[in-house]
């Protein structure tokens, strides 16, 4: 069994019109979410072993804040995928196939609608994912190798940073 986070990049910024979207930092909302997110993993004591993030700034700057609320100072590796910024589940199935044993939970850190059309491929379910939201899957493999496109995970939690205040 494994277990797959995936995490929505926090609220970004739109008042630089002139940034290319890739290049858009984090808005204050985003600032305080993405912390609120990295406390529920520390409060839970779950820690991705591998993370695997956005290339886009908005996704890198939600990882950095997550990190380091859950951190105590060990480091998480991460690694950057500029294929993570509008892509299909196939290609989030592509580079989990490449994670390097024995990972036991990997986080993944994108955007929508990307994210949320991987979790309904998951479980067949859709659910909406807010700016900074968190969930756990429980995937039935035994090596990331085993990854799909017919991999069915199971839904084991949502959280949404709004609903933590």
């Amino acid at each position: 069994m494994k277990t797959l986070f995936l995490l929505r990049h926090a609220k970004s910024s739109w008042s630089h019109l002139s940034l290319d979207d890739h290049d858009r930092p984090l808005k204050k909302r985003g600032l305080k979410a993405a912390p609120r997110m990295g406390a529920v993993l520390r409060g839970l004591d779950l820690r991705p072993e591998q993370v695997l993030c956005s290339t886009a700034l908005r996704a890198q700057e939600t990882w950095r804040l997550v990190q380091a609320e859950l951190s105590d100072g060990d480091h998480i590796p991460v690694s950057h995928h500029a294929d993570f910024y509008h892509c299909e589940p196939t290609q989030f199935v592509t580079t989990l196939k490449h994670v390097a044993e024995p990972a036991a939970c990997v986080l993944i850190v994108g955007h929508n609608p990307d994210l949320e059309s991987f979790l309904t491929q998951l479980t067949g379910e859709s659910h909406r994912l807010s700016t900074a939201a968190l969930v756990r899957l429980t995937l039935s493999i035994e090596a990331w190798s085993d990854m799909t496109a017919t991999t069915r995970g199971q839904l084991d939690a949502i959280w949404r940073p709004r609903e933590l205040q």
